[in-house]
């Protein structure tokens, strides 16, 4: 019996290592992995992009996503996805930081002209992801962006340029029935 409770608190012992290991070796950051990489456009029922005075929001109904900003008009089915794809798609080059200072920098601070701001809510109305893009890096591919979902989150650099209209005319479905 004594032998048996060794063997058992030895495997105890490395289990708690093993996850600890586990836990820890998520944390880092490494070049190209994704922001959201759990992302499914399906769970996604609410986009809303801000820049400075100019707003859209983009509801998913029955029959697709429509333009609360017009009336409930029908969002073009390209534009939605364009702005989904661009999401899931985003890969990350370096950790840049964190700080008041250099947000204001990177133009992902609450006054900067450069922010766009992005949030995307469930079916319920619970947030799943708000975000915010600042400038773009200067003689390079990439955009500075920050995830809001706690204090002292770091801005990253990602690895190619991000661009989000947050015109509510760019997402107008033209096609007439």
């Amino acid at each position: 019996n004594r032998n048996l409770a060794i063997v058992a608190l030895v495997l105890l012992a490395a289990s708690i290592w093993a996850y600890q290991a586990s836990v820890a070796r998520t944390d880092r950051f490494e070049r190209g992995q994704r922001l959201l990489p759990n992302l499914n456009p399906d769970d996604v029922a609410e986009i809303i992009l801000k820049k400075g005075e100019e707003s859209v929001t983009l509801e998913r109904g029955e029959d697709g996503f429509t333009i609360a900003e017009v009336h409930g008009y029908p969002a073009a089915n390209e534009s939605v996805n364009r702005v989904l794809r661009t999401l899931i798609e985003l890969e990350l080059d370096k950790e840049v930081g964190t700080g008041d200072e250099l947000y204001q920098e990177l133009g992902l601070s609450d006054d900067s002209e450069d922010m766009t701001e992005l949030t995307l809510r469930g079916s319920g109305g619970s947030e799943m992801v708000q975000m915010r893009l600042g400038r773009s890096l200067e003689g390079g591919n990439g955009t500075y962006l920050r995830r809001l979902d706690g204090d002292g989150s770091p801005a990253y650099l990602s690895t190619s340029r991000i661009s989000l209209n947050t015109s509510a005319e760019s997402f107008l479905s033209k096609e007439i029935l």
